[in-house]
């Protein structure tokens, strides 16, 4: 943990990751995904040592380094929002939570009001969607925030609502 805190938060340079004039390719974006999943690693292990400075500011870096006008959010960013919540610095886990549903309810609600045979090609990412708030909606509520969570809840509603996957089985057929 010490190593991999030190590399991420001190030693890497992370090129120019956070200048949005800088383009970045599919296959870049998908890699930092992946780091984003590899700092969300590092902070659950320095929260589990009692280390929550050292993971608040590795969360700091991550979210500077990967910032969603970059590197646009997903569900996938959940735990880090998690993270915040865990390590004592709730303020800044509602701020990204914040950011986090307004990407995920927008890419719901333009999925959503697909065709019936467009959203069944997006099926997919229409569930990681409504997995991501879902997720988004427990931590909110875990870390004390019931207002924010039942405002999720009420997107989460509305969402499934407007989506054309929630009708009968006969209605998916025509």
């Amino acid at each position: 943990t010490d190593s991999m805190y030190n590399n991420f938060v001190n030693e890497f340079k992370w090129g120019g990751l956070p200048d949005s004039s800088l383009y970045l390719g599919y296959v870049t974006r998908r890699h930092c995904g992946m780091y984003r999943g590899h700092f969300s690693k590092l902070a659950d292990a320095l929260i589990a040592n009692n280390q929550n400075e050292k993971a608040q500011k590795a969360l700091n870096t991550c979210m500077n380094v990967f910032p969603n006008q970059q590197v646009a959010f997903d569900a996938r960013v959940t735990p880090l929002v998690t993270a915040y919540y865990d390590a004592g610095a709730p303020k800044q886990g509602r701020a990204h939570a914040g950011e986090l549903r307004q990407v995920l309810t927008d890419n719901l609600e333009y999925l959503t009001d697909l065709s019936r045979q467009h959203q069944r090609e997006a099926r997919r990412k229409i569930r990681n969607g409504f997995y991501g708030l879902n997720r988004l909606r427990r931590s909110a509520s875990g870390a004390g925030q019931d207002t924010f969570a039942q405002e999720i809840g009420q997107d989460i509603q509305r969402l499934q609502n407007q989506s054309n996957l929630r009708r009968g089985p006969q209605q998916r057929r025509r």
